[in-house]
């Protein structure tokens, strides 16, 4: 849910300071939204990006708290099916970046299995060198 009237730097800082994160608030914005690639819109209001960038801003926000497990519910149902697949792409990237334990419920059986194939191939390449990050 948007706040009305911020920034997408001041909706994300908000949700640092909200979870009391040790980390300054502006380095850990600055990190998240050059993870999800929107640092050059950073000053902007939530109601003007795309629905592509609207989402991204989203998982910023999602990921401020560094939580163990994100939860993410039908993540592109809002979205058309072009920038759906780019954005899933984008998805696989960022979370493979952060390697943060994900949970994704979708009605959508392709969406589910482009996510799935991308994470497996992602999951095969660090067994592969030698970087399989489990305990």
């Amino acid at each position: 849910m948007s706040r009305i009237g911020l920034s997408h730097v001041s909706e994300t800082a908000c949700t640092i300071r909200f979870w009391k994160i040790p980390t300054g608030p502006a380095t850990r914005v600055g990190t998240l939204l050059n993870l999800v690639q929107m640092r050059a819109f950073a000053d902007r209001f939530p109601s003007r990006p795309s629905g592509s960038q609207q989402k991204r801003v989203s998982v910023a926000r999602a990921l401020a708290p560094d939580p163990a497990v994100l939860l993410m519910h039908e993540p592109f149902g809002a979205l058309d099916r072009v920038p759906r697949a780019a954005l899933q792409a984008e998805l696989v990237r960022m979370l493979e970046e952060v390697c943060i334990t994900t949970i994704m419920v979708t009605r959508d059986q392709e969406e589910a299995m482009a996510v799935l194939v991308a994470f497996t191939a992602v999951r095969a390449e660090h067994r592969r060198d030698g970087l399989d990050r489990d305990p």
